[in-house]
């Protein structure tokens, strides 16, 4: 599912179509070293618009000596979705939380659960 984003609040990732985005990384994807911290922070500030917009507040829990070997612009594009689909489906005034860990990334929202298929 893809969240509307009105057109003055547009991160980066989709400004440029995201489908022409990740056919790029198809033909020549570019893994390198990458300071999670850093790249976190930097799509949470393009998002942060869309947060104030819905009355909701961005939150990183961080690790700063976190290090990745990854293609960020796929990285940055899925964290994006991630913290949107957030945004969009929490109720105003919640808390949207991105927390780095050692091992992992998490994006946690007060919105409602999806129901367990039958």
């Amino acid at each position: 599912m893809f969240a509307y984003i009105s057109e003055q609040h547009q991160p980066r990732a989709f400004m440029q179509p995201t489908r022409e985005r990740l056919q790029a990384l198809k033909l020549n994807p570019v893994c390198h070293r990458v300071q999670l911290t850093e790249l976190v922070r930097e799509e949470l500030a393009e998002l942060a618009p869309l947060a104030m917009e819905k009355g909701e507040e961005l939150v990183l829990e961080d690790n700063e000596d976190c290090w990745v070997e990854t293609e960020p612009i796929a990285l940055a594009i899925a964290l994006q979705h991630l913290v949107t689909n957030a945004l969009n489906f929490s109720p105003p005034g919640s808390e949207v939380k991105v927390v780095i860990g050692t091992h992992c990334l998490s994006v946690q929202d007060q919105g409602r659960a999806l129901k367990k298929p039958k």
